[in-house]
């Protein structure tokens, strides 16, 4: 979803971009960070960050949940209490790891969603955190249930490295913009929203 998002702002701007698909979320902030020019999504956008980055816009809400297998008739969390029973996958340097953890969940760090999913599937742990987008783009057999959501406010947004050349930043956030008013990123939204 929000690849194809990105795609059409590119295309809206008309600039010529090189992609570096790093599935590492450590490594995504790191490179982002390092180089000039560099779009990054998604990203939660704390306090923290504030100013490490430009901020083009935000994209999504945080629909995020503790999943786990179907099958797994023996999990059951009905409060923050409940999480600390459970090996729980999340992404290393999340802001959502550090969400979860700070409420008591046994967190084993990954280095991106698919690796997550993938463990959860060989049960490697009882849960994922994920968000619902994410997930259901993963789970095409639909073997996953949510059991638990987040309540951590924020949304997704797309950023820039702070040291991006300011021409290339109002071109972006402009066909950002200019795509969020015509209606464009709401349809990628709904054609991409789980059913």
């Amino acid at each position: 979803m929000v690849y194809e998002m990105v795609e059409s702002i590119i295309k809206d701007s008309k600039v010529e971009v090189k992609r570096n698909i790093i599935s590492s979320w450590k490594h995504v902030l790191e490179h982002t960070k390092a180089n000039p020019n560099t779009l990054l999504y998604t990203i939660v956008r704390t306090p923290e960050r504030e100013n490490q980055f430009e901020w083009i816009g935000a994209i999504s809400d945080r629909r995020m949940y503790f999943y786990a297998l179907k099958s797994r008739k023996d999990i059951s969390i009905d409060s923050w209490k409940d999480i600390s029973k459970y090996q729980t996958l999340s992404l290393e340097k999340a802001t959502i790891t550090k969400y979860v953890r700070e409420r008591g969940a046994q967190i084993y760090p990954t280095t991106d969603l698919k690796q997550a999913y993938h463990m959860l599937l060989k049960g490697r742990a009882d849960l994922v955190v994920m968000l619902d987008y994410s997930l259901n783009h993963l789970d095409k057999k639909k073997l996953t249930k949510p059991l638990f959501k987040i309540d951590q406010p924020g949304e997704f947004y797309i950023a820039m490295n702070k040291d991006s050349s300011p021409e290339l930043v109002k071109k972006i956030r402009n066909s950002f913009n200019k795509l969020m008013k015509n209606g464009v990123i709401e349809k990628i939204k709904l054609k991409h929203s789980p059913k």
